[in-house]
């Protein structure tokens, strides 16, 4: 007889004993009182399979005690549990259609791995379009990662057939990432099921309104739903559609140039917009460049130049198709807006104190937010600070919400609804951190929703509105998912003055998607379901010509070389330009041209110049 057949029916034979002695209840020495229902069993048996009766039972006497342990939990019931007994000393498969949810539910209490993975995957080989959301759900509270992610990828490419109710009861964090990936929605359907989402339960969801905005390019809206919105929305809704129903082409050029929604129009169209750098010999650059990302040769048209030598270190954000950029190392309480529509830049309100470096940004709700970085005191000393500050456009005013839990420099930022998340950085120690802070915006209560797989500083992260990746310096993508139902949790005790606890509650967890070279004081973008990189230097200090593209599954698509070669510390965002603004160069006093392979008698700005020479290409003054 071979060795794994001998092995499998001494398993076999062993188990059937089992069986036959906790039928006739011989040396049972464990009670089990599910509700109100007794089972008696094996405490080795139970111990074996399960980590929650193996810690249970660890206390215990092992010999002449019965124990007993009372299980009164909503996920357990005593038809369930008798079941699982039969499983367990039986080998009986009871996992079908309408038990496995049920029954990974009680294993996910008992611990119980195999059980747990065994019906995650039944669930994974019988979803359907028409349970997908159900399904996502479910995952979700779980943390089953593997049958969340098929869940929500299935109600993504089947949203124009799942249930409307369905959807509309979704939390929104849930709703926010089917839109952030959906592509089969047209405009009016996609605004429809945002405003039915907040009719839905108008007094909890009316503050997250703004929140899905970026969804919606309202210029695209058919003339008919228009009419509808303006007779069944509310006051708000209405100021937020004046002047569109109309099709006045100036009103709609002026909020399509607004519009987050990146299109490809005949008069506007959507750009890689990069901003600022510093060259090899450490020139400080004042440029914005603008870049079709899916050109063959990475052809660059000049915009309006960052109206002061901020120097490194510098922070930027978009909200509404505009840029907003503060601090950096020559000018640290500078702070402006870049308006695509005009080409034009606006400087705004200084930064609060002596201002800021090496800081990230983000926006929400019409409120840009200064996260941390290195500030500098009034006895001329810098440190890394803990401050966050806000900054409302409607009222131009600045104003402290709270303190990051850790003060770090060198992190980066990124959005999910009204959470601000914050990741890494150099704390106060000069020590490279792993936290995954989050800023509540509804509140203004910080606290710290996790950790990253490793400490970093200088990484990128960046948001679709409903899914986050970060980009670490050692080439790790990694997608961040969000367990929103206890990042909820975590809100309310610290809304209601409540401390979260010491225990590990993470709201936070990572995968790695995609690993690609090393690189550092790069910029990155995310455009099209694909995650862009270009720029920055190696750890050797070498400079980096290439542009990575990486799909949000993990593929490396391609590699082409920039023209911004040999430039570091930019900040790169996607926005949507008038083609009146890409079709003028704002040429400098000194105008150079430039032979590129397949480019001869390309034209750029005198300050384009040095990091093209980087790279060898050979220039001629004129």
């Amino acid at each position: 007889m071979a060795s794994g057949k001998f092995r499998d029916a001494v398993f076999a034979n062993t188990f059937h004993g089992l069986g036959q002695l906790r039928e006739a209840g011989q040396f049972c020495d464990l009670h089990v009182t599910v509700r109100d229902q007794d089972f008696y069993c094996h405490r080795v048996v139970l111990a074996s399979v399960s980590q929650f009766f193996k810690s249970r039972l660890a206390s215990t006497p092992e010999e002449g005690f019965t124990a007993h342990v009372q299980v009164d939990h909503e996920d357990v019931s005593p038809q369930f549990f008798s079941s699982l007994l039969d499983f367990v000393y039986k080998g009986k498969d009871f996992v079908t259609q309408n038990t496995a949810k049920d029954i990974l539910k009680m294993s996910a209490y008992f611990q119980m791995d195999f059980l747990t993975n065994h019906c995650e995957e039944f669930i994974l080989r019988n979803i359907r379009p028409k349970v997908c959301l159900g399904v996502w759900q479910f995952a979700q509270k779980y943390k089953l990662h593997r049958l969340a992610s098929k869940a929500y990828k299935m109600a993504v490419d089947s949203i124009d057939r799942v249930s409307h109710d369905e959807l509309l009861a979704l939390p929104k964090s849930m709703l926010l990432i089917l839109l952030s990936l959906q592509r089969k929605l047209s405009m009016d359907n996609t605004c429809k099921l945002i405003t039915d989402w907040v009719a839905a339960d108008q007094d909890k969801r009316a503050v997250h309104l703004t929140e899905f905005l970026p969804f919606i390019s309202f210029p695209h809206l058919s003339s008919s739903y228009l009419s509808e919105l303006m007779i069944s929305q509310s006051n708000e809704m209405r100021n937020v559609f004046f002047g569109i129903r109309g099709r006045d082409s100036n009103s709609q050029q002026r909020i399509l140039a607004q519009q987050s929604v990146k299109v490809n129009l005949p008069e506007i169209q959507s750009r890689a917009v990069l901003l600022g750098g510093v060259t090899r010999t450490g020139h400080s650059l004042q440029r914005i460049l603008a870049f079709g990302l899916q050109d063959t040769i990475l052809t660059h048209r000049d915009l309006e130049p960052i109206p002061e030598a901020t120097g490194p270190h510098f922070a930027s954000c978009t909200w509404r198709n505009e840029v907003y950029l503060s601090g950096g190392t020559l000018m640290p309480k500078f702070f402006a807006v870049y308006k695509p529509r005009d080409n034009q830049w606006q400087v705004l309100p200084d930064l609060t104190g002596q201002g800021l470096e090496k800081h990230p940004m983000a926006a929400v709700n019409s409120c840009i937010y200064v996260l941390g970085g290195m500030e500098k005191r009034t006895t001329g000393e810098k440190r890394t600070s803990p401050q966050v500050s806000m900054y409302n456009v409607s009222t131009s005013t600045w104003s402290d919400v709270c303190q990051l839990s850790t003060g770090v420099r060198e992190a980066s930022a990124a959005v999910i609804g009204h959470r601000v998340y914050v990741f890494g950085g150099t704390d106060s120690r000069e020590e490279n951190t792993d936290l995954v802070q989050c800023v509540d915006t509804l509140t203004g209560r910080g606290y710290v929703a996790g950790r990253l797989p490793s400490a970093t500083c200088g990484s990128r992260a960046l948001s679709n509105g409903g899914i986050i990746y970060v980009v670490l310096t050692t080439g790790e993508v990694l997608q961040m998912w969000e367990d929103f139902d206890m990042a909820e949790q975590a809100e309310h005790l610290l809304a209601t003055g409540r401390d979260i606890g010491t225990e590990d509650k993470s709201t936070v967890s990572f995968k790695q998607v995609a690993q690609v070279s090393a690189r550092y004081q790069f910029g990155a973008c995310l455009h099209d379901g694909e995650i862009i990189l270009c720029g920055g230097h190696t750890d050797t200090g070498d400079p980096l010509s290439s542009v990575e593209r990486i799909n949000t599954t993990g593929h490396i698509i391609s590699r082409r070389t920039t023209l911004t070669s040999g430039a570091t510390n930019f900040d790169l965002h996607v926005l949507n330009v008038p083609q009146i603004r890409l079709t003028k160069r704002l040429l400098g006093s000194s105008e150079v041209i430039v032979d590129f392979p397949n480019l001869k008698g390309w034209r750029c700005r005198a300050d384009a110049l040095e990091p093209c020479l980087a790279v060898g290409y050979k220039c001629d003054t004129k």
